[in-house]
C-alpha cells in the first residue's frame, strides 16, 4: 500500500465514506439467497486452488468498486484469487470488494438468471460487459446472451 499525505488520507476517507456499501435492500428471495450462499460456501468448503491454495476471496451479493467507475455492481458471486480479505470487516475497505485495495479486480463474477424480473439481463449484464476482464466477449441484446456467458 502507498504511503499518502494528511491531505491526500483526507480525501482518501471523504471519498470512502461517500460509497454505497450497504443499502439495506433485501436480496431478491430465500432460494436466489441459498443459492448466492452456496456458491461461495462450496469453494471455501471443498476447493483449494492449484496455485494459490485456499489464498482466494469469494463472495456472495458483495459490491464491487471498480476505480473510474459510478457505478457499484453486485454480482451473484465474486472470486478473486491470491487475495486474502480485508482484516477489519467493520472498517470501509473490508465492507465491499474495491479494486483499488485488492489490487485488482475480481478473477470470477457470476450471476445466476432464474427468472426476468431482475436487470440481470438487462442494466446489470451491460455493466459486466463493460469490465475489463470481459472486453473480449460480445455484448448483450435484448433477446439473447452472448455465447461467451456459458463459459463464464
Amino acid at each position: 500500500m502507498c504511503t499518502l499525505s494528511p491531505e491526500e488520507m483526507e480525501a482518501y476517507r471523504r471519498m470512502m465514506d461517500a460509497l454505497p456499501t450497504e443499502n439495506d435492500e433485501p436480496v431478491d428471495n430465500l432460494f436466489s439467497e441459498k443459492q448466492q450462499r452456496l456458491l461461495a460456501d462450496v469453494l471455501y468448503s471443498s476447493w483449494s486452488h492449484p496455485r494459490f491454495g485456499k489464498r482466494f476471496l469469494a463472495a456472495a451479493n458483495v459490491g464491487v468498486f471498480f476505480e473510474g467507475r459510478p457505478t457499484v455492481l453486485v454480482p451473484d458471486l465474486l472470486l478473486s484469487l491470491d487475495v486474502e480479505p480485508y482484516p477489519d470487516v467493520w472498517a470501509k475497505e473490508g465492507r465491499s470488494y474495491f479494486n483499488w485495495v485488492y489490487g485488482k479486480p475480481p478473477d470470477v463474477i457470476v450471476e445466476v438468471v432464474s427468472n426476468t424480473e431482475g436487470e440481470a439481463l438487462g442494466r446489470k449484464a451491460q455493466l459486466l460487459y463493460q469490465l475489463p476482464l470481459l472486453q473480449d466477449c460480445k455484448n448483450p441484446t435484448s433477446d439473447s446472451l452472448p455465447e461467451a456467458s456459458a463459459a463464464l
